[in-house]
């Protein structure tokens, strides 16, 4: 990418303006900070902006929730700006600064989410989860082929007729995110709104893609290049390396589904291990994320089914009762697979989740929630033999590889513009070899114990 900037953290504001009943006003020399979130664990981007006033704006526009912001702002290349609309829908922590000035956030969120909390659906749907929910979207949010069309919509898998039950758009949307299931049925789908558009898309989709650019860890101002600066890491923090714990009672190592149908009253239980389900899901990196031991029964945790239990109605018999497809066979059309996502769904996004990494860097709108980085962290170690680390380089292997982006904010100052991402993977580059702890476990069980 080339740019004609001094400093990577540059920006150039060409529209920052609150729409009013009255018309549209500059506010590029009254606001101290903007900020534009995205994730994929929210269906809409929202920010917030600190305005300071000295004009007696707030009392002159009577703020009502009628405001729109409109925001022009980036770098002089198309794929790191931002140009969008949000709705303005409160005014918060407004106090004095003097006898003539005050400060106070707007908050602001696409329009789309304000429009889904005006109505419900209580509508019958026929087809797969991703075509009603792109009907969903632009028949009942009348979202603008803007917002969607360059975003991604995974194909779901199955025929489905339902009604979705009394819920506003949106949730109707992610209701139906949780259920979806892909051709390998892993019910891996999530509905967000990042820099693109809205998606509709499985996560093993996402971990598929390339990388947008590889992080650079190297020491600033070592090439003359703003290109390698703009994507720089300027702080680096690590949120979670692992969680036994939560990998464990999660069911990510092993669980049990338990199913009852009370309308043929069979009962059906399922163990599922990690390759159950982890091993249908695409991985970023070569080796899933395993923790792997064995326990004081000699058991191995990939067999410890009780770890979790998921208690759901379960209708799959249904689909072999003689009586339901003489009586009313279109049910059969209806029905819920709850064991393929309720047990299923919770273990994949702990897994995603276990490895966190959150990183700022140089503002930059290319940076989106849906994107892959790759990360080549170095190791923060000394080589007395001169030696490398494993793989031949002098990168950490825990943290090496490639890495989703769940998470951004974008902070724009008068001076400055960062931006602030949290990633994570299920995955990692370091070589994985399962080995006899035996004698290891025993000697730490018994670490401690009565001195004869």
């Amino acid at each position: 990418m080339s740019l004609s900037l001094s400093q990577t953290t540059q920006f150039q504001i060409n529209e920052l303006a609150i729409v009013t009943k009255g018309g549209k006003l500059d506010i590029q020399n009254l606001f101290d900070e903007l900020n534009i979130f995205d994730s994929i664990l929210q269906p809409c981007m929202s920010g917030n902006v600190l305005i300071t006033d000295a004009i007696g704006l707030s009392s002159k526009l009577l703020l009502d929730g009628s405001e729109f912001i409109v925001m022009d702002i980036g770098k002089d290349s198309d794929d790191l700006r931002i140009r969008k609309s949000f709705r303005i829908y409160k005014q918060s922590n407004r106090k004095n600064i003097n006898q003539t000035s005050e400060m106070y956030l707007l908050h602001f969120v696409s329009d789309e989410y304000v429009f889904s909390q005006q109505q419900l659906i209580n509508s019958g749907f026929q087809g797969t989860y991703f075509e009603i929910a792109v009907k969903i979207l632009t028949e009942k949010l009348k979202a603008p082929s803007e917002s969607w069309i360059k975003g991604v919509f995974t194909k779901s898998h199955g025929i489905k007729y339902f009604v979705v039950p009394n819920l506003k758009p949106i949730d109707a949307i992610q209701w139906m995110a949780k259920r979806a299931v892909n051709e390998n049925m892993v019910p891996d789908f999530l509905f967000f709104q990042n820099k693109s558009g809205y998606n509709f898309v499985s996560v093993s989709s996402l971990l598929a893609w390339p990388e947008i650019f590889q992080v650079n860890f190297d020491p600033k101002n070592i090439e003359d290049s703003t290109a390698n600066e703009l994507t720089g890491a300027r702080d680096i923090r690590v949120i979670s390396q692992y969680d036994l714990i939560d990998f464990t009672n999660s069911g990510v190592a092993a669980g049990q589904f338990i199913g009852y149908d009370p309308i043929t009253k069979n009962f059906s239980t399922k163990n599922m291990s990690f390759l159950d389900v982890q091993g249908k899901i695409k991985n970023g990196n070569e080796t899933p994320n395993l923790l792997y031991f064995k326990n004081r029964n000699d058991v191995d945790n990939f067999e410890a089914y009780d770890s979790r239990k998921s208690v759901y109605n379960f209708t799959e018999a249904q689909k072999y009762s003689s009586y339901i497809k003489t009586k009313d066979p279109k049910s059969i059309t209806t029905l819920d697979d709850t064991h393929n996502y309720v047990f299923q769904r919770k273990t994949i996004f702990s897994n995603l989740f276990q490895q966190r990494v959150r990183i700022t860097l140089p503002g930059n709108f290319a940076v989106s929630s849906g994107y892959n980085l790759f990360l080549k962290i170095p190791s923060r170690a000394i080589h007395d033999d001169g030696g490398y680390c494993e793989g031949g380089d002098n990168f950490d292997r825990t943290l090496y590889g490639k890495y989703l982006i769940v998470g951004t904010r974008h902070i724009i100052r008068y001076d400055k513009h960062e931006t602030i991402i949290e990633v994570c993977k299920n995955s990692s580059s370091k070589s994985y070899g399962a080995v006899d702890n035996t004698e290891f476990r025993e000697a730490a069980l018994n670490y401690g114990g009565a001195v004869a």
